[in-house]
């Protein structure tokens, strides 16, 4: 059995979570998956070619892209120059990360780091720039930056762990964790790959100290987003069922939010995601929580409740509706802040069957002004800084980088020769 038949399980776990979800796992799609993936191998240097231009818009369009790739950015590039990216090239199985600068992108540095392809958009450097967050084969991992070494920091072979995220003083990540599946994690007499999900996506919230100690659940529950880090380090938000729910780190209790509380007549509420200047909470919302049949909506029968993305201030007890629309049920990621707290990008990509809306739009934390953007898969904010930098939905060869104007946008254009699936920015050393 060779390699790509083996990660075929795999695929179809891709195709059925992203715009594919309409097709089968046909002859003609094995095959072209297998086309891309034959042209790439793990260490060969991207070729990346830079474009600057002004920000116009585009007509919207769905980018249809198995293979992964993940891209880093970098603020403080070696050598002095300005500032620097990594990429990373991957044939389904496990990934590699360049290092590569914006003004020197003919010179990529080869990091050595695999992540599987459930973590191509969940790894995370931290705040102080030091470490790398990211998960392989069910655990996480860190890459430590000043001493070139890397380190399983949760090492169980009993739970799956994903999705990490920082402390506001790199000191402690809270991830997912659940228990493995039976099968997952174990040697099959096929040889099939032992880390192909089988289990959900996502688990309970768990705590870790950086130096590996500490290990601990939070409360049993199914989160699906990251959770998120008060600006203080002292509470963590995350969804389970509907509800976001709040743990303080200081009285170990649990808070459960109540939409009311805050003016929102809603039924659902999910991806918390803290403001990093205010005690204040983005929070997807949806007036009804059930999620529509695939032949209700074919048939164009599914109902279509008011949802968006809300602001929540747990100081004022205020509820704001930031960006609402009417379409079929089904939740979304968190809303990424700006790193001076006043603005947000939300990212709509085409889920499941149901394509409206889709785009990359930005609105400030007081609702008064909605800009679309552009069409992204993922996107970022620069850590201390303005820029917006996206994976285009149109065409996964390019990052998109966005610098603010007085009216609309600079936009910069990496072309990278191979599809990317996911990137982080890389603040500098503190």
């Amino acid at each position: 059995m060779t390699n790509f038949e083996k990660k075929l399980p795999h695929i179809k776990d891709i195709a059925d979570n992203t715009v594919f979800s309409d097709l089968k796992v046909t002859d003609d799609l094995k095959n072209r998956v297998k086309s891309n993936l034959t042209k790439s191998t793990v260490h060969r240097k991207p070729s990346i070619s830079l474009i600057k231009t002004n920000y116009r818009k585009r007509v919207t369009g769905v980018a249809a892209a198995l293979i992964i790739g993940i891209l880093l950015i970098n603020l403080l590039p070696w050598g002095g120059s300005a500032q620097a990216v990594a990429f990373t090239l991957n044939p389904l199985d496990s990934a590699s990360l360049y290092s590569i600068g914006i003004t020197r992108p003919e010179e990529p540095e080869l990091l050595n780091l695999e992540i599987d392809t459930y973590n191509a958009l969940y790894y995370r450097w931290s705040p102080n720039g030091r470490y790398l967050a990211y998960g392989n084969d069910g655990d996480i991992f860190l890459y430590d930056r000043e001493d070139k070494e890397t380190k399983n920091l949760t090492n169980t072979p009993e739970r799956w762990e994903l999705m990490p995220s920082w402390s506001p003083n790199s000191e402690y990540l809270v991830f997912t964790s659940r228990p493995l599946d039976p099968i997952e994690g174990k040697a099959t007499k096929s040889g099939a790959d032992p880390w192909v999900m089988q289990g959900e996506f996502g688990g309970s919230p768990t705590l870790i100290h950086v130096d590996g100690s500490g290990y601990k659940v939070l409360e049993e529950g199914s989160v699906m987003n990251p959770p998120s880090w008060s600006p203080d380090g002292n509470m963590i938000a995350y969804g389970i069922k509907g509800s976001i729910h709040l743990f303080n780190l200081t009285d170990q209790k649990i808070t459960v939010m109540n939409p009311i509380d805050y003016n929102l007549d809603v039924k659902y509420l999910a991806a918390p995601s803290w403001s990093p200047a205010r005690n204040q909470l983005a929070v997807f919302f949806s007036i009804d929580d059930k999620e529509p049949t695939r032949e209700e909506i074919l048939n164009n029968k599914a109902a279509t409740p008011g949802q968006g993305y809300a602001l929540l201030d747990l100081d004022a007890k205020k509820g704001l509706i930031l960006y609402e629309y009417k379409a079929p049920f089904v939740s979304r990621q968190p809303a990424l802040w700006s790193s001076d707290g006043n603005n947000l990008a939300l990212l709509f990509k085409p889920e499941t069957i149901i394509h409206n809306p889709v785009g990359l739009i930005v609105v400030d934390r007081r609702g008064d002004s909605v800009q679309k953007v552009g069409d992204a898969y993922q996107a970022a904010w620069e850590p201390n800084g303005t820029r917006l930098a996206y994976i285009d939905l149109n065409d996964s060869h390019l990052l998109q980088i966005l610098s603010p104007l007085k009216n609309g946008w600079d936009q910069q254009t990496i072309n990278y020769s191979d599809f990317l699936q996911g990137f982080t920015w890389q603040p500098a050393l503190k």
